[in-house]
Order: C-alpha cells, then structure tokens, then sequence
C-alpha cells in the first residue's frame, strides 16, 4: 500500500497511476473528497492528526510507500507566516510520526520553499534511521508543467539512494548531461498550454510558462514574471497579469483536461491550487522507483 497524507485532489495519485502504482489518499476536506470519489481515486477520509497511533500500527508491515504534502497556509508568502507554531504549520509533525510508526520503505513529500528548514530536519532523523535522504527545491517547468512552480521536496529510501528526479525540460534546451545523448525539451509556454495567444504587456505568456498558479484570487490572475522579489506574497494587480479559468489553472498545474473538479468555484480554485502538479509527482516516484 501506498499512503498519501493530506492527499487534496489526486496530483500524486496521478502521477502515482502513470506508474502502475495505486495510492490511498488521506483526506477530510469535503470537496477534495468529492474530486477524489468523481477521479475514482481510493480515499480514507479522516483528518490526519485524528488517526491514532492504534490504527497507524496497524498498517505496520503493509505501507510501502509514505507520501505527504502537509498545508502550506502558515509556511507561504501569501499566509500569515505563523511556520510550523501555526494552527496548519503543525501538521508538519505528522510526517515523522507516520514515518517513525509505519517505516515505509521510501517517502516523498512536498511543501512550500519557506518549509525546506523542517524538510532538512526530518531528512537528518531519517538517516540516523537508516534511510538514504535528499531535500532541495525543484521547479515544475522542468518536468513538462507549463508553470514555473517551485516547491520543496523530501526524499527518503531504505534500499537504494534517494536523489532528485532528473529534469526533462529547461529554459535553455541542450544536452541533458556530459555523457548522457538525451536532450533536454523546451519549457512549455503558457498560451501554448491553454491555447491561447498573448498581445502587448501579456505577450510574454506566448513564449514561457505561467508564473505559480495560487488559489486564492477572485478573479484568478496569473501574474508576469518578475513582478515580486522572493518572500513577498502574490498580487494580481501588476502590468501584464492575465486572467485565467478554473480548467486553465488546472492545466496550467499538470492536470487533464477532464478531469473531474468537484464543488464551487472558489473550492476548485483552492484544489487545483494547493495540488502537488501530477508531472511532478510522476517524476519524484520514479526516482524512487528505479
């Protein structure tokens, strides 16, 4: 079994499925659930901090794999910056609960950048526990995701080294290594992504991904790039902005097109938003897998 803490939607069931492996999905919030159900993805809604530590010794032996994207609410720049001391930030302690009961034989998680401190905390834990780790920023562009999304991520692997997922895409194509005959896909533009095609202040949207897709703006705005230094929270008001849909925000993030979204508007606006990109995911599991 493959459990996945504070699943949201399915971005890592899916890309957990693009493998042949199947995940069950721990989540409590009602529409994310719903989205879940509607995607046919196996769901077991319970809050996680309310699972006990009987029921998670029970799955002992039976977890191979441990997934988890904590929220980021009180780690992000858009949030209160209340860190791990926040009512959300918290949850963080879950991971090395859930690791510590259960032993898995690898572990993937994924956070905001401002989180990667407690990633590197957990990663020294898990190795004087026997585990190969690896914790670092990866940026969605360079897995096929029209979106220069950056996130943290914690890898961990009993049997074999743990290492981040080799790119397949980058800003400027070339060879993907010295000795390696590969070559390295073009990052995704934006309006190529959504079928669309920019003029004037917007046109930069022609020729590179959207800049991170967040689910909180009414109307949802994609920003241009450079419009904030790291740190500052998102704004939809700068020149260049572009307006977008709930299915172009979901492509946008790695999703399909059809892909089932359940709820109101501002529901699925904070689903896709707050979901790990399905390319992504796809690729950090089978780092770990081969």
């Amino acid at each position: 079994m493959i459990l996945d803490l504070y699943a949201g939607p399915g971005g890592w069931d899916l890309g957990a499925r693009s493998l042949g492996l199947d995940v069950v999905g721990l989540e409590i919030e009602r529409h994310a659930v719903a989205t879940r159900y509607a995607a046919g993805l196996a769901t077991w809604q319970q809050p996680v901090d309310e699972v006990t530590d009987r029921q998670i010794e029970r799955l002992a032996g039976e977890v191979e794999g441990l997934i988890a994207s904590p929220p980021c609410q009180d780690f992000s720049a858009a949030g209160k910056g209340a860190g791990i001391d926040g009512d959300r930030g918290e949850l963080m302690w879950q991971v090395p609960r859930y690791v510590e009961a259960l032993r898995p034989r690898w572990i993937a998680c994924e956070q905001v950048p401002p989180a990667l401190p407690w990633f590197d905390l957990f990663a020294h834990q898990m190795r004087s526990s026997g585990y190969s780790t690896w914790t670092g920023i990866l940026n969605a562009a360079d897995y096929g995701v029209p979106q220069t999304r950056r996130r943290a991520f914690l890898v961990a692997s009993l049997d074999r080294p743990a290492l981040p997922p080799e790119p397949t895409h980058a800003e400027t194509p070339g060879p993907m290594g010295m000795f390696d005959d590969g070559i390295l896909w073009s990052w995704e533009p934006m309006g190529e992504a959504i079928g669309r095609t920019f003029a004037g202040d917007q046109a930069w949207a022609n020729s590179r991904p959207s800049t991170t897709i967040v689910g909180s703006f009414s109307p949802q705005m994609v920003a241009a790039p450079g419009y904030r230094r790291p740190g500052d929270p998102p704004r939809q008001d700068t020149p260049g902005s572009v307006e977008i849909t709930a299915a172009d925000a979901a492509l946008l993030q790695g999703f399909p097109a059809d892909y089932p979204w359940s709820g109101p508007k501002t529901a699925v606006w904070r689903q896709i938003g707050n979901a790990v990109c399905p390319p992504v995911a796809e690729a950090v599991l089978r780092a770990l897998q081969t």
